[in-house]
């Protein structure tokens, strides 16, 4: 099977992902859209996944954006260039949802690696990739900045 080169969401397929539930349309900009009730102690209410072009997925409630991940699929490898929760919303599995969409896309894009890196200093970062089954795969410095690269299998 072929991957994909770029990040297709009009091509998405999760008609039911975990607790989302996949809806077609949305803004300019915007391809595709999940929404599901989401419940914390922390917040109750509609989340809305927008995915906008290039990659960038956008977790938002009612009163504004709770999240952010950004993917950069390649023919060659798929990366986690980058995910973030709101600190009011830490705790409450958004992260790790964000995480498990990245993997539903790496994995229908046909890779059976996912990648990420994060700052060395990012103690707590570290310990939940491991959690989740990531591995370090080198520690690099770029600039004035040292960080581990790690990468998951899928398969």
């Amino acid at each position: 099977m072929e991957r994909t080169t770029g990040f297709e969401p009009a091509t998405l397929t999760l008609a039911r992902w975990s607790h989302f539930s996949l809806e077609t349309g949305g803004t300019a900009g915007v391809r595709s859209t999940w929404s599901s009730r989401w419940s914390s102690k922390r917040r109750r209410g509609l989340l809305r996944l927008a995915l906008a072009d290039g990659g960038t997925i956008i977790a938002e409630v009612a009163d504004g954006p709770v999240g952010v991940l950004v993917l950069n699929p390649s023919p060659d490898r798929f990366v986690i260039e980058n995910v973030a929760v709101h600190p009011a919303q830490r705790g409450a599995g958004l992260g790790r949802a964000l995480l498990d969409l990245a993997e539903v896309e790496a994995r229908r894009a046909d890779h059976d690696r996912i990648h990420l890196y994060t700052h060395e200093q990012m103690i707590e970062n570290l310990a939940i990739y491991t959690k989740r089954g990531y591995r370090e795969d080198e520690r690099r410095s770029q600039g004035t900045f040292d960080l581990v690269y790690m990468s998951k299998a899928l398969r």
